[in-house]
C-alpha cells in the first residue's frame, strides 16, 4: 500500500542545514500495523507529515518517494493532495487540545470532515435547495453521531454540541479519532495517540485503533516513544535515530533479538518490576544536532557501547540480515 524511498527533509535555519528525515526507506502491506519508534527529534512525526505534505516551514521535502498504492504523493497537485487528506489517508494528532478547533462543537468539527469530501449524498432531491441541504445535514448528524457512539463517546446526541474544552484528555482523542474515521481511510497515521493519557485510557485507544485495523482493514503507521506500547500494538517496527531507520523487521524478532545497539539500548532501559533492584539503564550520551551530522559514518557512534573506529569512517547502508529483517551497522556488512 504505501513505499517510502530514499526519503529527505530538511530545514533551512540560521545554525544551518537540519536533516530532519536522512534518507529513509519504508514500506507497509494493507491491513498491517507498522510501530515506528524512537528518541524525542528522531523524526518519526515529520515522516508522517511528509506522507501528508503537511511539513511546516521552513521544512522542505528535498528528495524522495512517497508511494501511495503506486502513485508518488509528491507529485500530486496541492488540490490532489487535498482530496486525498482526511479520505484516503487520515492523521492521529499528538495533541487533541491543539488539533480541535476551541469555538465549535465537537460534533460540527466531524461533520466538516464529511462536508469537505462529499461522503453524505442525499436521496431526495426536492423541489428547493434548502430542502436537498436539509435532507444532507440529517444524515450527517446521524453519521457523526453512528461515528461518535463507535469510538466510545457516550451520550453522542448530547455530546454533539460539546465543545473540545468540556471533553476530558481520552474524550477528546476519541473525537479525534472519529474525524480521521469519518471517511472510512485506507491508512491512518497515529502519532503518538496515547503519551498524554493514564494507562486506562491508553489501553481503550489501543484496543479501538486494533478494533478499526481488523474490522475496517485499516493499515496504521502508528509512532510512538514506549516500545513495550509497539511490540503489544504492532505487527512490524521500524526503529529510528537521527533521522534514519536503524533497524526494521518484525515485532517478535525486534523485540527479542534485536540487531542494532541502539535498539538494545532502548530495550534495557525499559524497567521491569521483575529485575532485582538496580539502577535504571539509560543509554550514554545525548542524541546528535541534526544540523552537524557528519557526511559518512555511524551518528550513534559516540554513544554506542560496541563501537569500533570503522563505525566513524564507514558510510553504512540498510542490510537485509534475514528475511525481512534491516540492520544499519557495520557488524552486518
Amino acid at each position: 500500500m504505501l513505499e517510502i524511498r530514499n526519503l529527505k527533509v530538511v530545514f533551512q535555519t540560521d545554525r544551518g542545514v537540519v536533516k530532519a528525515v536522512n534518507g529513509i526507506d519504508l514500506s507497509l502491506e494493507r491491513g498491517k500495523i507498522l510501530g515506528l519508534v524512537g528518541e524525542s527529534g528522531s523524526g518519526k512525526s515529520m515522516t508522517l507529515l511528509s506522507i501528508l505534505r503537511l511539513v511546516p516551514y521552513p521544512g522542505k521535502i528535498v528528495e524522495g518517494e512517497i508511494l501511495f498504492e503506486g502513485e508518488d504523493l509528491l507529485k500530486k497537485s496541492a488540490s490532489q493532495m487535498r482530496e486525498i487528506r482526511g479520505k484516503d489517508i487520515a492523521m492521529i494528532f499528538q495533541d487533541p487540545m491543539t488539533t480541535l478547533n476551541p469555538v465549535f462543537p465537537v460534533g460540527e468539527q466531524i461533520r466538516e470532515s464529511l462536508r469537505v469530501h462529499n461522503i453524505i449524498k442525499p436521496e431526495k432531491e426536492g423541489i428547493l435547495g434548502f430542502l436537498r441541504e436539509r435532507d444532507r445535514r440529517k444524515k450527517e448528524y446521524e453519521k457523526v453521531v453512528e461515528l461518535m457512539e463507535k469510538v466510545g463517546i457516550s451520550y453522542p446526541e448530547k455530546r454533539y454540541f460539546s465543545y473540545p474544552h468540556q471533553f476530558s484528555g481520552g474524550m477528546q482523542q476519541r473525537a479525534i479519532i472519529a474525524i480521521a474515521l469519518s471517511c472510512n481511510p485506507k491508512l491512518l497515521l497515529a502519532d503518538e495517540p496515547t503519551t498524554a493519557l493514564d494507562v486506562t485510557i491508553q489501553a481503550q485507544i489501543l484496543d479501538l485503533l486494533r478494533q478499526i485495523n481488523e474490522v475496517n482493514g485499516t493499515s496504521i503507521i502508528f509512532v510512538t516513544h514506549d516500545l513495550a506500547v509497539a511490540a503489544e500494538f504492532c505487527d512490524e517496527i521500524a526503529v529510528m535515530y537521527a533521522g534514519q531507520i536503524v533497524e526494521k523487521g518484525p515485532v517478535d524478532k525486534v523485540i527479542e533479538e534485536p540487531k542494532h545497539p541502539y535498539t538494545k539500548g532502548l530495550l534495557r532501559s525499559i524497567p521491569k518490576i521483575t529485575r532485582k533492584k538496580e539502577k535504571l539503564y539509560a543509554i550514554p550520551g545525548n542524541v546528535p544536532d541534526l544540523a552537524f551530522l557528519p557526511p559518512y559514518g555511524c551518528p550513534f557512534y559516540e554513544r554506542c557501547e560496541e563501537a569500533v573506529e570503522e563505525c566513524k569512517e564507514a558510510t553504512i547502508p540498510l542490510i537485509e540480515v534475514s528475511d525481512g529483517e534491516f540492520v544499519r551497522c557495520i557488524k552486518y556488512l
